[in-house]
């Protein structure tokens, strides 16, 4: 078992505390204007093609999105043009309040090339993309981009 099931009820807690303008206000914007549209916290890189549920790989997106990705892994361009976003997302999300330390300590230990202690978040996103080529180059992954 997880952290994320473990603390599952804590977890919950802690974010229906959280005024969600503060939250997720910067990302918004990015999903479609259709009335009752859903959006997601999903996996980057799939739980099925890579075991990890750390921070940094939970990400938000449309419903829609979401369910169009399924197993694909992102791909280059993709995450390249969602840069700015996702930096956006782990700096208001984790790095700038109680999970930061979770945050980095987690990119550290599962993420290539990211010095410990170092604590910026482009060298993160800089190592997520090399994983992101490890996976493809690995597995044989279909990639994903709209």
């Amino acid at each position: 078992m997880n952290y994320y099931s473990t603390n599952a009820e804590q977890l919950t807690e802690q974010y229906n505390r959280l005024d969600p303008a503060q939250v997720h206000g910067h990302w918004l914007q990015y999903l479609p204007a259709t009335p009752g549209m859903a959006c997601d916290i999903g996996r980057c890189f799939a739980w099925s093609r890579w075991y990890n549920n750390d921070l940094w790989n939970l990400l938000p997106a449309s419903t829609q999105a979401n369910s169009n990705k399924k197993e694909k892994l992102p791909s280059a361009p993709l995450m390249q043009s969602a840069k700015t976003r996702i930096l956006y997302w782990w700096q208001s999300a984790y790095t700038e309040g109680e999970y930061q330390q979770q945050f980095f300590t987690e990119a550290e230990a599962a993420l290539p090339l990211v010095e410990e202690g170092r604590q910026q978040l482009e060298p993160i996103f800089d190592a997520m993309l090399h994983q992101r080529a490890k996976l493809k180059a690995n597995q044989q992954l279909v990639e994903w981009g709209i």
